[in-house]
């Protein structure tokens, strides 16, 4: 009897995937057509007005380091307060944070107690298993498409409305590039939230070296964008050091709408009678810029910053061509798109640098003629020592 070659054996695993694949769809995937004859519209009730929908998921992203997790913590105090702007606004409620890169003790509290929050109502996930080798509890890492039966019955015994993940891509199997995989993971929780008429609060980041519209900057496949419905964008305002967020994509309302936020520096007691420094934001209001403002201007300075180092290689460039003494004045006329002012302080940066020699009088010469030059002061020396 042969032996079945391994081309043979991936063949037949290849079908036999592909057949369990189309047995099970049959049985879990199901088409309708629903009439819309009869049916009234529902209300879009928030956990924050414009913002935060209640029932579908929201995701918060910004470049890493900026205090996205600072920020959140300042809204969850304000929903565990019952004073967030909102349907939920009046009664106190429960925040279930997810947290993949923050200490709970050393951050996570005392960030929260820092924002005001009342502590009975945030809980932290946390998952433990029980060691074979010796039986201990160990803690491990959260896996969604695992135990989100578990977090909704969390959600259910804590009466938390709002779920905080943070930074989703933590938690998630598969490549978060890839469109399939990306819905693989968020749908099953948008369903969850559609089912608690809760809000699902996602963190992710800018991807580095991201162009294009802002909203696009989302780290990974752009089904995150395409699945939230809201999506909220952070960045820093380095003038002011301030924090915007900007609506930038809602499905149930207007987007468009930005709120600034000043992050200080704290102190706040822990264990041991000891203190720790966290981040607190304070809400400042509506801003008149956007992120994508600030995109923009960051955009527009890094092209100038371009544009000014070209200019500086350029004058550098004449002065070598020219091969004699400059004025300042000839670089003025050559680069008369230019100021005065910038060209004169490129030449003196340019002589700093020893990129090129400052001569007497004013001028500017290549860096070859600065060896000519040296020799002509030695000579004079000479001459006029007795």
């Amino acid at each position: 009897m042969s032996t079945p070659s391994e081309d043979s054996i991936m063949s037949l695993a290849r079908s036999l995937k592909d057949q369990m694949g189309k047995e099970h769809g049959s049985s879990r995937r199901r088409i309708s057509a629903l009439s819309l004859e009869g049916l009234e519209g529902d209300y879009t009730e928030w956990a924050e007005t414009s913002a935060v929908p209640l029932g579908t998921i929201t995701a918060l992203a910004g470049r890493a380091g900026i205090a996205k997790s600072t920020v959140l913590a300042e809204k969850t105090a304000r929903w565990t307060r019952g004073d967030m702007d909102g349907d939920l606004k009046g009664r106190p409620v429960g925040v279930l944070i997810v947290s993949g890169e923050d200490d709970v003790k050393r951050q996570l509290v005392p960030r929260l107690r820092a924002a005001g929050a009342d502590m009975r109502y945030v809980h932290a996930i946390q998952v433990h298993y029980d060691s074979e080798v010796n039986g201990e509890e160990t803690e491990t890492v959260l896996d969604l498409s695992e135990d989100l039966e578990e977090i909704e019955r969390l959600m259910i015994d804590t009466g938390s409305r709002v779920l905080i993940i943070d930074p989703i891509v933590s938690f998630i199997e598969g490549n978060p590039d890839r469109v399939k995989e990306v819905r693989r993971a968020l749908d099953p929780i948008a369903a969850m939230a559609r089912r608690l008429n809760a809000a699902v609060i996602v963190v992710g980041h800018f991807r580095k070296g991201g162009s294009g519209p802002v909203g696009d900057m989302l780290s990974g496949s752009h089904a995150w964008r395409d699945i939230v419905r809201s999506l909220i964008i952070m960045a820093k305002d380095n003038d002011s050091g301030d924090r915007i967020i900007t609506v930038d994509k809602l499905n149930y309302g207007q987007d468009g709408s930005s709120w600034r936020y000043e992050v200080q520096t704290v102190e706040v007691p822990v264990s041991g009678g000891r203190t720790t420094q966290v981040g607190l934001a304070v809400h400042m209001g509506v801003s008149d810029l956007s992120v994508g403002d600030l995109m923009d201007r960051e955009k527009e300075q890094s092209h100038k910053r371009e544009q000014q180092h070209g200019l500086k290689w350029g004058i550098e460039k004449v002065i070598e061509a020219l091969d004699r003494n400059v004025k300042p004045t000839e670089l003025h006329a050559i680069f008369k798109e230019e100021k005065p002012g910038t060209i004169n302080a490129y030449l003196k940066r340019l002589a700093d640098d020893f990129r090129i020699h400052r001569t007497t009088h004013g001028f500017y010469a290549p860096l070859s003629h600065a060896t000519l030059f040296a020799a002509v002061d030695a000579e004079s020396q000479e001459v006029e020592t007795p």
